[in-house]
């Protein structure tokens, strides 16, 4: 499937999306009751780790998440379907004065660092490519086949937004239905490249991480051609020396000390952000560790 042009904020907020609809409920707290949450499919390794460990502490409190493309998740937020929304920017001028003249005044917190990451099969002799030769593949002018995992993912608002400024891909640009069939192609493919979230294969306690980088590669990245190129490791993504570095947030409409609010301080909070480091990624608060020196 060809990768369509972008769409417009203005449209997408005039859906009524209804997947993951869910009526008032004042009687949920901070740390219980039930709450309807909606993140950008490339972070579901993320928010999938914290809500369990989230509902193992707190037995009463059901967080549901739906996993959508990144361009429905303005639309649910302001229709009110989930109280908090997970993708890869805050807010822009433009949206909030959206949100502000319905009287909704959502809160942006960053929770994480994260990247997207250009693989290439473990035969292809590229090594590191620069970021200008990136955007005239991703936009056609070279004959290189791209593969990505959805055009209206948040991988692909990514590469649209900071490298083709809005614009489309170029027709050598294809769209899988998700990261790991990206990966199954790449394998397969000695010439193609891919683009995918780092948080897919960041965990290393995650067995199956082996086998997927047992069968790619990772390309390093650089600003400029004849620059040093970097890999997307958590020091290089902390000091934005990968340059395809972004950060995660978690916009949030609840107003009160909700289950909602609850989620986002817990993830923003020091287990949530150990949870983070322990998946490759980089904390937005890095867990503060304490020790005792003994003098005597």
């Amino acid at each position: 499937m060809k990768v369509p042009g972008n769409i417009h904020f203005a449209i997408l907020i005039s859906i009524l999306v209804g997947s993951c609809h869910t009526g008032n409920n004042p009687t949920d707290t901070t740390t219980a009751g039930n709450v309807k949450i909606a993140a950008a499919k490339n972070f579901e390794n993320i928010i999938e780790a914290q809500r369990n460990t989230f509902e193992a502490i707190y037995t009463n409190a059901t967080i549901n998440v739906d996993y959508v493309l990144s361009e429905q998740l303005l639309a649910l937020l302001l229709n009110d379907s989930c109280k908090v929304i997970v993708r890869g920017s805050p807010l822009s001028g433009k949206e909030e004065k959206v949100f502000s003249s319905n009287n909704i005044y959502p809160i942006s917190t960053k929770i994480a660092d994260d990247a997207v990451v250009i693989i290439a099969n473990k035969n292809n002799p590229l090594k590191n490519m620069s970021i200008t030769s990136l955007k005239q593949i991703v936009e056609g002018k070279e004959e290189v086949e791209v593969v990505l995992d959805n055009p209206l993912s948040a991988n692909s608002t990514y590469i649209k937004d900071s490298l083709l400024l809005g614009g489309s891909f170029g027709a050598n640009v294809y769209a899988m239905q998700n990261e790991k069939e990206v990966i199954n192609y790449i394998s397969n493919a000695p010439s193609a490249l891919g683009i995918i979230a780092l948080n897919h294969i960041s965990d290393k306690d995650d067995r199956k991480n082996d086998t997927l980088l047992s069968e790619i590669k990772i390309l390093g990245i650089s600003e400029a051609k004849g620059k040093t190129a970097y890999k997307p490791y958590p020091a290089h993504i902390k000091t934005k020396q990968y340059p395809l570095s972004r950060s995660i947030y978690m916009i949030n409409r609840q107003t009160r000390a909700g289950l909602g609010m609850g989620f986002v301080s817990f993830v923003a909070g020091s287990k949530g952000q150990l949870l983070i480091l322990k998946q490759g990624l980089v904390p937005s608060f890095p867990p503060q560790r304490i020790v005792e020196i003994n003098t005597n």
